[in-house]
């Protein structure tokens, strides 16, 4: 679109001049020298596989960044004036696994909802962003060409535009990856794609860093694939910062956050439990969290002390405080969970704590936690009781209050929550719930309330000799 539509109706001179404009207008956006003439590089250029969305529009609006290399952000007047945009696939491709599909679909909503205030969340009606794979004529001003060359295309939150405002077009005429390293032709990383489109979706114009998400064609793929630091500030300019605070840009996915405190209020541990003292579970008992850690050992955490379990559920314990032993890791926590490991993905903790949560492998966290649940577990309330993983049917739930969530790890979303008394877990015998844990040793699932613990059965039914006393 760097030509006008009135460029055939200009004489010949006004047409030399104006597409010598435009080659010029070209090479500045691929940050090629700028002649106003067609070269080997220029061609290059505009040969590369690239986003279907224009380059040029009148209402754009430049922002040059000061700190990193002069090179500009570029926005939409439009944004969503909401901050929960909703989602729906309307149509898969058949290239990937539906189930792949939509992970892929949540961590490219997540790297832009890492740093912003928005959450998504999927719906199965008419939503913000319609999400479709379709092939050449698909009902909109923008044709798919087949193989090659346009990869895909997204509309920004415009009013004046509502039937497909925000939603995002994928040629499926192209081969769908998931990696990016199959030597076919005409085949691209989904994830990559994804981000960049729902960037368009969310108000950004193309970047002309070369380096940004936002850069209109299509770069190679990275294994390491993060936002720019220059994608980070177009976003936080529409719809400003997670914490709400500026701070300086860094080429990274990664944001400062505030520390949330849970509404849930945690007894204070009594004064006789100090670090590297026995925990006293007659004066002690109640827990905050529970987990099986990835070294195979089993972690209890109270207040601002966790020790590990011995020989068994009601064993004499040490305790050490939890800033010693798990940097970065907050107080009073909410739940635990350990992820075991499943195909190429390393075994994991994670923790929860208000609308946070933090992951850890072996005793380190994660580089870019805490996040927020609402990015990372769509549909996962905040101020959880507590999280499991049944082994009995694979499934991972979380708990708040008498609702059971049921979560699907491989797709990344939430089934609706599920009132206690019409789940396996009808027959506990309290509605109070402290912490939940299987544990790897016993083969067990444990449920703790107050100084009291519950075991369950195979079929997640609850143990009639239970509960028991932790002291």
């Amino acid at each position: 679109n760097y030509l006008t539509p009135s460029h055939d109706m200009l004489d010949d001179v006004e047409s030399g001049i104006a597409l010598e404009k435009a080659i010029a207008n070209f090479q500045e956006m691929f940050n090629l020298e700028i002649t106003g003439e067609m070269n080997e590089a220029t061609e290059a250029a505009m040969e590369m596989p690239r986003c279907g969305v224009q380059d040029m529009h009148d209402d754009r609006v430049s922002i040059t960044m000061r700190r990193i290399n002069q090179l500009p952000y570029v926005l939409n007047k439009y944004k969503w004036h909401h901050n929960v945009i909703t989602y729906r696939v309307v149509k898969y491709t058949n290239d990937l696994p539906k189930k792949f599909i939509d992970a892929t679909i949540v961590k490219a909503l997540n790297f832009w909802c890492d740093v912003t205030p928005l959450s998504f969340k999927r719906v199965d009606v008419p939503a913000d962003i319609d999400i479709k794979f379709v092939v050449k004529d698909h009902g909109d001003s923008g044709p798919f060409d087949g193989p090659g060359h346009t990869l895909a295309h997204a509309y920004f939150p415009n009013d004046d535009n509502k039937p497909i405002r925000g939603d995002a077009h994928f040629d499926d005429d192209e081969l769908w990856l998931a990696g990016g390293r199959k030597k076919v032709r005409h085949s691209y990383n989904l994830l990559q794609v994804m981000t960049h489109e729902f960037g368009h979706s969310l108000g950004l114009h193309h970047s002309k860093s070369s380096k940004s998400v936002m850069a209109p064609h299509y770069v190679p793929f990275n294994p390491r694939f993060k936002l720019f630091a220059d994608d980070v500030l177009g976003i936080q300019a529409l719809y400003g910062k997670r914490d709400g605070k500026t701070t300086t840009p860094r080429e990274t996915t990664e944001r400062t956050t505030r520390e949330t405190t849970s509404e849930r209020t945690t007894t204070p541990v009594e004064s006789s439990t100090t670090e590297g003292g026995a925990f006293d579970k007659c004066r002690d008992g109640k827990l905050d969290a529970v987990t099986t850690g990835t070294d195979g050992h089993s972690y209890g955490f109270r207040g601002s002390y966790y020790f590990v379990f011995q020989e068994s559920i009601n064993s004499a314990v040490k305790t050490q405080s939890i800033s010693s032993g798990w940097r970065g890791l907050p107080n009073d926590l909410d739940a635990a969970l350990m992820w075991p490991r499943e195909n190429n993905k390393k075994a994991r903790v994670y923790f929860f704590k208000g609308s946070k949560y933090y992951r850890f492998e072996g005793r380190r966290m994660a580089a870019g936690y805490p996040r927020d649940i609402s990015c990372g577990f769509p549909g996962i309330p905040n101020n959880i009781d507590g999280a499991f993983v049944s082994k009995s049917d694979h499934k991972t739930y979380f708990v708040k209050g008498n609702m059971y969530y049921e979560y699907e790890r491989s797709r990344g979303l939430s089934r609706p929550p599920v009132r206690k008394e019409y789940t396996p877990f009808r027959h506990l015998q309290t509605d109070r719930l402290d912490a939940v844990f299987y544990s790897t040793q016993y083969k067990q699932t444990y449920f703790f309330s107050g100084k009291n613990y519950y075991r369950l059965n195979s079929d997640l039914s609850a143990n009639s000799k239970y509960p028991r006393a932790i002291s």
